[in-house]
């Protein structure tokens, strides 16, 4: 099969010839449809020594969103031809950007109606962003949102949530080019990061009390400007690195709070691990199917054009999503 698959003694992507993927009993192999390009996708030369046997023929992609072909021995839940969409286990080998992939029965919901480019687009930054403004935050009517990095994915849809929910005042971070972008998302308000003071802005616009609630979506300094912007008893998560109080002014005379969020972080805490991404998948696609959440597809590419898409996103400008799309097989 024809598969994206990465070197880490030279940190490049290439399209290579593998085997197929060999089932374990609670398997299932998914023909891929679709596949989400994520951050996570493109820096893998920064965790992969969490893989002490990764090789060269390393799959990465793990926004899948396709059709079982075949099942493990004891996979008693799925049966071929089901469509189905999952986030991958970024530990894991044989993920999406390939031909076929393998995941974990548990780990995987359907996907009923949704059209499989837009299905993959959703994972990875949409429930992390469900995650961290309605799990970790939860988020009020009440609340001023700052939503740092308001183009990227987690942030297009951070915005939209906030909306939904009906935050006082959305506050966005991006580039002047994206103004109108975030806009449509949702934000209320917004600061061009590279020429305005993010925390002054923050207080101008909220009156001189803060943001309530921040997210940061960006790392892996942000988080600093991030706090200085925050209210009085408020909370931030910090999706790039580690929260890092003892760096924020008067965090403890604030009374702030942080939080830690990866959504993949919980395949490797068992059964409720897994279902913490499973629900959440299930919440924000039942959302996307209502209409109450868009999603801000900006362009599909095929599989050869994912090893150079993956290098452009090393660079942080992406804006909306980027989705590989696999047709005619």
């Amino acid at each position: 099969m024809k598969a994206v698959t990465f070197n880490p003694s030279n940190n490049g992507f290439s399209v290579s010839d593998l085997p197929f993927p060999r089932l374990e009993n609670h398997d299932v192999m998914v023909k891929v449809k679709a596949c989400g390009l994520n951050p996570v996708d493109a820096k893998i030369s920064l965790w992969k020594g969490l893989v002490p046997d990764m090789n060269s023929s390393w799959v990465p992609g793990l926004d899948v969103s396709g059709v079982i072909v075949e099942v493990g021995k004891k996979v008693t839940r799925w049966k071929p031809g089901d469509r189905v969409l999952y986030h991958g286990y970024m530990l894991r080998p044989h993920g999406g950007f390939a031909e076929y992939a393998i995941q974990h029965e548990e780990a995987i919901l359907p996907n009923h109606r949704l059209p499989h480019d837009i299905a993959a687009a959703t994972p990875c930054s949409g429930w992390t962003a469900y995650r961290a403004l309605i799990d970790k935050l939860k988020l009020k009517t009440h609340d001023n949102l700052l939503v740092v990095g308001g183009a990227g994915g987690v942030g297009s849809f951070a915005l939209q949530i906030a909306k939904y929910v009906g935050a006082h005042k959305i506050i966005a971070t991006c580039s002047e080019k994206n103004f109108a972008f975030v806009r449509e998302m949702g934000a209320t308000h917004i600061i061009d990061y590279q020429k305005e003071n993010i925390a002054q802005k923050v207080f101008e616009y909220t009156d001189g009390i803060g943001a309530t609630k921040v997210l940061d979506a960006v790392g892996p300094d942000t988080d600093i400007d991030a706090a200085a912007a925050m209210a009085f008893n408020g909370q931030m998560v910090e999706l790039v690195g580690h929260a890092r109080p003892a760096k924020y002014k008067d965090a403890f005379m604030k009374s702030l709070t942080f939080h830690q969020l990866s959504l993949g972080g919980g395949y490797g805490y068992g059964e409720r691990g897994i279902s913490s991404i499973v629900e959440t998948g299930r919440i924000f696609t039942d959302m996307v199917e209502r209409s109450l959440i868009d999603v801000p597809l900006k362009k599909i590419i095929s599989l050869e054009q994912v090893p150079e898409t993956l290098i452009e996103m090393l660079k942080g400008k992406t804006v909306g999503k980027i989705v590989m799309e696999i047709k005619g097989k």
